[in-house]
């Protein structure tokens, strides 16, 4: 018996599914079915091979995409086996019962299940505990830097800032997959510019990072604690051992990887070892969507995978590109393709961008053409919003809120934007950003805390001023006065749990019906996320009520950075406007894109890294930006000439970003601007004010640029 494969592929889709050739790399393209290849890649194996479900690894960018993919997967084989007599389905059972065992995971997921399995090989504790150890580092850096502060060299520098550099550094070179061992750091001291006082400071800079680095491994050994960067830095390390690595691949026939684009250099060896020892390695990526360098992801290890595989093969063997695609308007396709033919410079340096146009589909190619991108200058976004509401159309109908997704780029515009479409009454669902914990419900609902647990008159008064307040003031159906319900809860909060209080604030005081009449969707969802983490706390640290608060009041004065929670589907109704970060919008697709703030200096001075680390190269240097340590300090000339190359990489990453955010749309986009044109046009030099809006500007000596403006 067999599994039935989608027959609705095309061609050049079917060629990848069906090819026996390995290692294989599918550079796919935005909105090309790469996820419909990769699924039924693995049901032609099972089909066709002495393998199973269970040989299979498959490697995901997040938990997310993780589990739509065993979704999927399950959906797909147990829809089949009820088509089959129960005499005939035992292939399609036995898979069917396997798809909860497979291995779909993250990178981090699987190398913890490796190092589970075998660590032991390697001297790693089964049982061990997996944390960030950022406040311990910490700890170990403050110890490490006082005990040096007496030296001359940093007299007259803050010791926070010393301490900040080195936690830069470490956390950089972790992310990167980078090791800073004696023998770079003396080949960095080799390499420095001349400067007798840069030579002294960074002699001791590195002798610090190198005796820091050393006691976080002791205490963590001691504490048998690995990092999640540890997980894959530690696999790679136990798969260089043979037995090991022999006995992964008895285990596992075929590896699959997606977003392989996002890989740090410790991952890319753990591919590259897996290879060695004959695993079917699978891999689908995009450098085109490589955006995730804050992370530790290296466009760079894409591209040598790419020459390896094709060194491993036949000199001439075609390298597999998908590039129909599926999702957009033919109008739009050409659009964006006229758009990243483009060669744009930074000053007298054009970016790399690895272009591939973007192929129309038969299906659309007799389409008309449409009105699919526009640039606004200084228009309100709630103007743009109500202008497509009243003037576009969706498969016929007329466009709705939910139609519609803001991009944004920075976490503050994010927040910024979506805090006043709240304010003037919109409906709004946040994905990404660091708003939670700034988010007004997060507030108010510290404020409640606040008012019940200390009977000061101020917090009394503080707690008038919130959506409780309002949603018992409002409701017809809350028979007592807000006097009455207060008394209530300082006796429910006195006896009962946070997380059981807060379920009782939010059914008494009836705050979700108070949000769900306004489409405050999102706020629902955070004052979910507010109770699982309530609960969380109270598991792990056994925290009270007067402790929950204290907590709230930390991480909500210091600005402490965290996600707003996800919007589920349930709540969700049609006239939600969504605002989305670009890179939460990765791998999704709406029918109409809003990116505000296009106009943005991406090369402002809050960009110039605080430090750079050039591992790449045979002359490894290191360099400081003499402003994180003291203004009297004079530049540091290696930074300069570092800062030049690091510059280029991450405007690169930006037009890359910008890339993702334009492939996100099915029908329109629109591009906005603070600043008026004139303003763009005149109140920067074009030398060193790189922005999305002056790369668009460049396009055919601005023709394009004035093609698709709507206000001057």
């Amino acid at each position: 018996m067999t599994i039935k494969q989608n027959n609705q592929l095309t061609e050049k889709q079917m060629s990848i599914v069906l090819s026996e050739t390995y290692p294989q790399y599918v550079r796919a393209g935005a909105g090309t079915g790469k996820t419909e290849v990769l699924i039924n890649k693995i049901l032609h194996i099972i089909e066709t091979e002495d393998v199973s479900l269970g040989n299979f690894g498959i490697i995901t960018f997040t938990n997310k995409a993780a589990e739509e993919l065993k979704s999927r997967l399950s959906q797909i084989i147990y829809a089949q086996w009820s088509e089959y007599e129960e005499d005939e389905d035992l292939f399609i059972r036995n898979q069917a019962e396997l798809v909860s065992m497979t291995d779909i995971n993250t990178i981090h997921g699987f190398c913890e299940k490796l190092l589970r399995d075998y660590g032991m090989h390697a001297g790693i504790p089964t049982n061990f505990k997996i944390k960030s150890f950022r406040r311990e580092m910490t700890a170990i850096l403050h110890d490490v830097v006082n005990k040096n502060y007496d030296s001359g060299l940093l007299k007259d520098i803050l010791e926070y800032k010393v301490i900040r550099l080195l936690d830069a550094l470490m956390t950089n070179n972790s992310n990167h997959g980078i090791v800073l061992d004696r023998a770079v750091a003396d080949q960095c001291l080799k390499n420095s510019s001349a400067d007798v006082l840069w030579q002294s400071f960074k002699k001791l800079f590195l002798e610090m990072y190198l005796e820091a680095q050393e006691l976080i491994e002791i205490q963590k050994k001691e504490e048998n604690v690995l990092t999640p960067n540890d997980l894959i830095s530690k696999t790679v390390e136990l798969l260089e051992i043979d037995y090991v690595a022999k006995k992964v691949a008895e285990q596992y026939k075929y590896i699959f990887i997606d977003e392989f684009q996002d890989t740090n250099k410790d991952q890319f060896n753990l591919v590259n070892i897996l290879i060695k020892h004959g695993v079917k390695i699978f891999l689908v990526g995009d450098d085109k969507q490589s955006i995730y360098g804050f992370r530790g992801a290296d466009v760079e290890n894409s591209m040598e995978m790419h020459s390896i595989i094709k060194l491993m093969q036949e000199k001439n063997a075609e390298e597999i590109y998908m590039n129909e695609n599926f999702r957009a308007d033919k109008s739009l396709i050409e659009t964006v393709n006229k758009i990243f033919q483009t060669k744009f410079y930074h000053n007298t340096t054009a970016l790399r961008f690895p272009h591939e146009p973007l192929a129309i589909p038969e299906s659309v190619q007799e389409q008309e053409d449409r009105e699919c991108l526009e640039i606004s200058h200084a228009e309100p976004i709630e103007s743009v919003i109500e202008r497509i509401v009243a003037t576009k159309e969706i498969d016929g109908r007329a466009a709705e809120y939910s139609d519609i997704v803001i991009l944004c780029r920075r976490n503050f515009d994010l927040d910024r934007i979506s805090a006043s479409l709240k304010e003037k009454g919109y409906p709004v669902e946040v994905v990404g950003g660091k708003g939670f914990y700034r988010a007004k419900e997060v507030v108010d609902t510290y404020k409640l805390l606040n008012a019940l647990i200390n009977y000061d008159k101020a917090y009394q008064n503080e707690f008038t001023f919130t959506d409780y307040y309002a949603s018992i003031m409002t409701s017809k159906n809350i028979e007592e006065t807000p006097e009455e319900l207060m008394e209530e809860f300082r006796t429910v909060i006195r006896r009962e749990t946070v997380e059981e209080s807060l379920t009782y604030f939010y059914e008494k005081s009836l705050i979700l019906e108070y949000y769900r009449q306004k489409k405050q969707f999102q706020a629902i969802a955070n004052l979910h996320k507010l109770k699982d983490l309530a609960r969380e706390l109270i598991n792990k640290d056994n925290m009270q009520p007067i402790q929950f608060l204290d907590y709230l009041n930390i991480v909500i004065t210091s600005g402490q950075e965290e996600d707003e929670a996800d919007v589920s589907e349930i709540e969700r109704e049609k006239g939600v406007i969504r605002v989305y970060s670009i890179h939460k919008a990765k791998g999704l697709s709406f029918p109409i894109v809003i990116v505000p703030c296009i106009d943005t200096k991406l090369n402002r001075p809050i960009t110039k890294p605080k430090i750079i680390f050039d591992s790449k190269s045979e002359k490894c240097r290191i360099g400081f930006n003499n402003k994180e340590l003291s203004d009297e300090i004079k530049t540091d000339r290696d930074y300069i000439k570092l800062l030049e190359v690091k510059t280029i990489e991450q405007l690169e990453e930006e037009l890359r970003v910008f890339y993702v955010a334009c492939t996100r749309a099915k029908h329109h986009i629109v591009l906005l601007t603070e600043k008026t044109k004139a303003e763009i046009e005149q109140a920067d030099t074009w030398k060193d004010n790189a922005s999305v809006a002056k790369w668009l500007m460049q396009i055919d000596n601005g023709e394009f640029y004035r093609e698709f403006t709507t206000r001057p």
